[in-house]
């Protein structure tokens, strides 16, 4: 699992929205310290670890939903359908792993070899959904980027308010 980035400066006797303000700042650019693996499908580890990214800032909009407001849940429900889709996509990959796994005992164990033509395509399958789900991502991300979500949770993270 991704560890999360630390934020730095926080103490107890400043303000909740400038302390929520502080933390967001950090959450925004850790997630966005992953744009450079968005286009590629073959970055399981960073695209899992960019889920869970989304997740911290996700939980960071809801913990400070009273500092963020209305336009703090507008941005949880981005967030939200981000990490949703990369949950399946992340779904998609823990399965062809098990079915590599599974191919790989067959074979090496000779039993149930017959199995092994079944379970390729079956792999076959799932390579598939996993290109549509990772293509449907890209397409979420850049269509909520020209949406400017990027700029919106920056003035979050800056005013607090929307």
């Amino acid at each position: 699992m991704s560890k999360a980035w630390p934020v730095e400066g926080i103490k107890a006797s400043a303000p909740l929205g400038d302390s929520a303000r502080r933390i967001l700042s950090v959450r925004i650019a850790e997630v966005y310290s992953y744009r450079p693996i968005i286009h590629r499908p073959e970055a399981v580890e960073a695209t899992h670890a960019l889920r869970i990214s989304l997740k911290r800032l996700r939980y960071t909009l809801e913990l400070f939903a009273s500092v963020f407001g209305d336009a703090g849940s507008q941005q949880i429900e981005r967030v939200k359908a981000l990490q949703e889709t990369l949950g399946d996509l992340h779904d998609l990959d823990v399965r062809l792993d098990l079915i590599h796994g599974a191919a790989r005992r067959s074979t090496r164990d000779g039993e149930d070899e017959a199995i092994v033509p079944g379970l390729a395509r079956y792999a076959d399958r799932e390579r598939s959904r996993r290109a549509d789900t990772h293509h449907r991502f890209v397409q979420q991300w850049s269509a909520f980027q020209q949406a400017g979500m990027r700029r919106d949770l920056i003035r979050l993270s800056q005013s607090g308010g929307g």
